[in-house]
C-alpha cells in the first residue's frame, strides 16, 4: 500500500489515500519526476483512477497522478514548514489491514 497525504485548500490536516500495489509504480514515477523538478509539495496535482486489465484478463483501477500548476510563491514558504513539522508524526503512522480493505 502507497499513502498519500494530500492537502486541500481550508483543510488543517492532510487527507490520507491509501493506494492500491499496483499503482505503486505510477506514484513513484511521478515523485521522482517532481522532485527533479522542484519537489512534489509544492504543486497541485490531480488524482484519478484508470481502469486497467491483468494478463488474466482481471479488470482493476489504477490511480495516475498529474501535475495542474505550481503554488504562488508565497504559499511555498509555508508549505515547506508546515510539511517538516508533520512529515515526522505522517510517517510514524502504521499501515493496516484496514488500509487495504475497498469500501463501496
Amino acid at each position: 500500500i502507497s499513502r498519500l497525504f494530500i492537502m486541500r485548500e481550508d483543510d488543517v490536516l492532510p487527507l490520507l489515500i491509501p493506494a492500491p500495489p499496483t499503482s505503486h509504480k505510477a506514484i513513484i514515477n511521478y515523485v521522482i519526476g517532481r522532485a527533479n523538478q522542484g519537489g512534489y509539495w509544492n504543486v497541485r496535482t490531480r488524482i484519478s483512477l484508470e481502469q486497467t486489465k491483468s494478463a488474466d484478463g482481471i479488470t482493476y483501477s489504477r490511480v495516475t497522478l498529474a501535475m495542474l500548476d505550481v503554488l504562488p510563491t508565497e504559499w511555498q514558504g509555508q508549505i515547506k514548514k508546515y510539511r517538516e513539522g508533520i512529515v515526522p508524526f505522517l510517517r510514524g503512522i502504521p499501515i493496516t489491514e484496514a488500509d487495504s480493505v475497498v469500501q463501496e
